[in-house]
Protein backbone atom coordinates (compact mmCIF):
# COMPACT_ATOMS: atom_id res chain seq x y z
CA UNK A 1 0.00 0.00 0.00
CA UNK A 2 1.15 3.63 -0.67
CA UNK A 3 -0.74 6.66 0.47
CA UNK A 4 1.31 8.66 -1.89
CA UNK A 5 2.63 10.38 1.17
CA UNK A 6 5.92 8.83 -1.06
CA UNK A 7 5.31 8.06 -4.15
CA UNK A 8 8.74 9.95 -5.36
CA UNK A 9 10.47 7.35 -3.90
CA UNK A 10 11.51 3.40 -5.35
CA UNK A 11 12.85 1.28 -2.20
CA UNK A 12 15.22 -1.64 -3.03
CA UNK A 13 17.42 -3.67 -0.78
CA UNK A 14 20.74 -5.22 -1.85
CA UNK A 15 22.17 -8.38 -1.44
CA UNK A 16 24.36 -6.62 1.81
CA UNK A 17 20.78 -5.96 3.30
CA UNK A 18 20.87 -2.46 2.85
CA UNK A 19 17.49 -0.71 2.21
CA UNK A 20 18.33 2.09 -0.23
CA UNK A 21 15.27 4.82 -1.11
CA UNK A 22 15.78 5.99 -5.07
CA UNK A 23 14.72 9.19 -6.77
CA UNK A 24 11.86 7.93 -8.69
CA UNK A 25 12.09 10.54 -11.29
CA UNK A 26 16.44 10.90 -11.62
CA UNK A 27 17.31 7.51 -9.91
CA UNK A 28 19.55 8.95 -7.65
CA UNK A 29 19.79 7.15 -3.98
CA UNK A 30 18.36 9.79 -1.10
CA UNK A 31 18.71 7.66 1.47
CA UNK A 32 20.03 3.91 2.36
CA UNK A 33 19.61 2.11 5.50
CA UNK A 34 22.78 -0.03 6.00
CA UNK A 35 21.87 -3.79 7.48
CA UNK A 36 18.33 -3.19 7.69
CA UNK A 37 17.23 -6.18 8.47
CA UNK A 38 14.01 -5.71 6.05
CA UNK A 39 12.46 -8.62 4.72
CA UNK A 40 9.98 -6.45 3.17
CA UNK A 41 8.66 -3.03 2.42
CA UNK A 42 4.43 -3.49 3.95
CA UNK A 43 3.16 0.35 3.56
CA UNK A 44 4.33 3.78 2.87
CA UNK A 45 1.73 5.69 5.21
CA UNK A 46 1.60 8.93 6.37
CA UNK A 47 5.30 9.80 4.97
CA UNK A 48 6.43 6.66 7.06
CA UNK A 49 7.93 3.38 5.38
CA UNK A 50 6.74 0.28 7.07
CA UNK A 51 9.16 -2.83 7.06
CA UNK A 52 8.88 -6.30 8.17
CA UNK A 53 11.54 -7.86 9.88
CA UNK A 54 13.02 -10.93 11.00
CA UNK A 55 12.76 -9.77 14.58
CA UNK A 56 9.34 -7.71 14.03
CA UNK A 57 8.13 -4.48 12.47
CA UNK A 58 9.81 -0.88 12.09
CA UNK A 59 8.75 2.22 10.19
CA UNK A 60 11.19 4.30 8.57
CA UNK A 61 10.88 8.18 8.22
CA UNK A 62 10.45 7.86 4.22
CA UNK A 63 12.30 11.33 3.41
CA UNK A 64 15.69 10.50 5.44
CA UNK A 65 15.33 6.69 6.23
CA UNK A 66 15.57 7.44 9.80
CA UNK A 67 13.90 4.91 12.02
CA UNK A 68 10.87 5.95 13.92
CA UNK A 69 10.06 2.85 15.94
CA UNK A 70 10.55 -1.21 16.20
CA UNK A 71 8.39 -3.35 17.79
CA UNK A 72 9.97 -6.76 18.43
CA UNK A 73 7.20 -9.39 17.63
CA UNK A 74 6.67 -12.66 16.11
CA UNK A 75 5.49 -12.25 12.83
CA UNK A 76 4.01 -15.12 10.90
CA UNK A 77 4.95 -14.78 7.79
CA UNK A 78 2.64 -16.67 5.93
CA UNK A 79 0.40 -13.77 6.24
CA UNK A 80 1.01 -10.29 4.72
CA UNK A 81 0.53 -7.16 7.02
CA UNK A 82 -2.64 -5.15 6.33
CA UNK A 83 -3.23 -1.65 7.18
CA UNK A 84 -6.33 0.66 7.21
CA UNK A 85 -3.70 3.68 7.28
CA UNK A 86 -3.71 3.95 10.65
CA UNK A 87 -3.26 0.46 11.65
CA UNK A 88 -1.03 -1.84 10.78
CA UNK A 89 -2.83 -5.96 11.30
CA UNK A 90 -0.25 -8.85 11.66
CA UNK A 91 -0.83 -12.15 12.35
CA UNK A 92 1.87 -13.31 15.47
CA UNK A 93 2.71 -16.12 16.85
CA UNK A 94 2.24 -15.79 20.68
CA UNK A 95 3.71 -18.33 23.02
CA UNK A 96 1.03 -19.34 25.23
CA UNK A 97 -2.27 -18.38 22.88
CA UNK A 98 -1.26 -19.46 19.42
CA UNK A 99 -2.02 -17.54 16.34
CA UNK A 100 -2.98 -13.90 16.69
CA UNK A 101 -4.19 -10.82 15.13
CA UNK A 102 -2.47 -8.28 15.83
CA UNK A 103 -3.20 -4.34 15.20
CA UNK A 104 -0.43 -1.76 15.91
CA UNK A 105 -0.25 2.03 15.86
CA UNK A 106 1.27 3.66 12.67
CA UNK A 107 2.33 6.90 14.15
CA UNK A 108 4.09 4.87 17.08
CA UNK A 109 4.21 1.28 16.59
CA UNK A 110 2.00 0.40 20.17
CA UNK A 111 -0.39 -2.42 20.42
CA UNK A 112 -4.01 -1.21 20.08
CA UNK A 113 -5.48 -4.43 20.10
CA UNK A 114 -5.01 -8.15 19.94
CA UNK A 115 -7.73 -11.08 18.96
CA UNK A 116 -7.07 -14.53 18.58
CA UNK A 117 -7.45 -16.35 14.80
CA UNK A 118 -8.86 -19.27 13.97
CA UNK A 119 -6.37 -22.07 13.53
CA UNK A 120 -7.89 -22.91 10.42
CA UNK A 121 -7.90 -19.44 8.79
CA UNK A 122 -5.30 -19.61 5.87
CA UNK A 123 -5.49 -16.04 4.13
CA UNK A 124 -6.41 -12.95 5.34
CA UNK A 125 -6.93 -9.65 2.96
CA UNK A 126 -8.72 -6.38 3.17
CA UNK A 127 -11.69 -5.96 0.87
CA UNK A 128 -13.65 -2.69 0.54
CA UNK A 129 -12.51 -1.83 3.86
CA UNK A 130 -13.63 -5.08 5.62
CA UNK A 131 -10.80 -7.71 6.54
CA UNK A 132 -12.05 -10.86 5.36
CA UNK A 133 -10.29 -14.55 5.61
CA UNK A 134 -10.54 -18.19 3.98
CA UNK A 135 -10.69 -20.84 6.30
CA UNK A 136 -10.45 -24.69 5.84
CA UNK A 137 -9.37 -27.99 6.94
CA UNK A 138 -11.05 -27.60 10.14
CA UNK A 139 -14.26 -26.55 11.90
CA UNK A 140 -14.23 -23.15 9.95
CA UNK A 141 -14.77 -23.88 6.04
CA UNK A 142 -14.90 -20.74 3.55
CA UNK A 143 -15.02 -16.76 3.81
CA UNK A 144 -14.50 -15.70 7.63
CA UNK A 145 -15.32 -12.08 8.22
CA UNK A 146 -13.59 -9.89 11.06
CA UNK A 147 -15.52 -6.96 12.54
Amino acid sequence: MNDGSADDLVLARTVADDLTAYDASSGRPRWTLPQSGATAAGAVVDGRIVITRSDGLAALSAGVGRPLWQVDVALDGQFPVLTDGRLLLCVVADPERGTVLAAYGIDDGRLRWEVDLPEDVYHLRAEEGRLVGFAGNGTTQGLVAFG
